[in-house]
This record gives C-alpha cells, structure tokens and sequence, in this order.
C-alpha cells in the first residue's frame, strides 16, 4: 500500500522526520541532515519493469535525507541537497555516514571554481 506523496519541493508533504542530526563543520558550518525513512517511488511499467505487464511491481523501500548547510566555500548560497539510500531503517549515524560520504565525493569531483 502507498502513503501519501512525498514531493520534495512541498514541504507541507515532508511530515515529521525520523531522524534529524546537526554537526558542526569547519567547512560548511552546522550541517542539518534531517531523514525520512521507508519511503519508495511508485514505479511505473517503464524501462526495467516494461517487459511483464501483468506482474505486480515492487515496493522498493529506502531513506531519503535533506542535508542543509549554512555556508558554502567561495561565499556561494547554500541550497539544500536531497540524497537518497536503499538502506532503509538507518540510524543517526548511518545517516551522518551517508551525507559526509556523498560530500567527499562531491568534493573529490567537483572543481573548487564553480
């Protein structure tokens, strides 16, 4: 069975999160990372799931994590960035792991000039 939406541009959708940490940064401050857990996508009979239409689709359940900071290097706005894992069921420190490994990715691969 599906809940109700989950739209990331309406906050009015989000609920309550299940979890919510606050880490102070040198870099980018205090980091809030707030998360949702057990959600899903409601998958459609498109790409991987076009071949048997008479199959009953999944429930592919995940977490889904807000991360906001309050500054950027280089002086830029800081937006809030939506990540999402496969792992549902995570603690405060799993969701710490996760938003501190996608930002030394994003470090790693991304030029200091943008």
């Amino acid at each position: 069975m599906h809940g109700a939406p989950f739209a990331l541009a309406r906050p009015t959708t989000w609920g309550a999160p299940q979890t919510e940490t606050r880490t102070d940064t040198t870099r980018y401050g205090t980091a809030t990372a707030r998360a949702w857990d057990r959600l899903h996508p409601r998958l459609t009979r498109r790409s991987a799931w076009i071949t048997d239409q008479n199959a009953e689709l999944p429930i592919l359940h995940g977490l889904v994590i807000r991360l906001s900071v309050e500054r950027l290097p280089g002086g830029r706005d800081p937006h809030p960035v939506w990540l999402c894992s496969s792992h549902p069921g995570a603690d405060p420190t799993h969701v710490d792991q996760l938003w501190r490994a996608y930002l030394r990715r994003f470090d790693l691969e991304t030029p200091s000039a943008c």
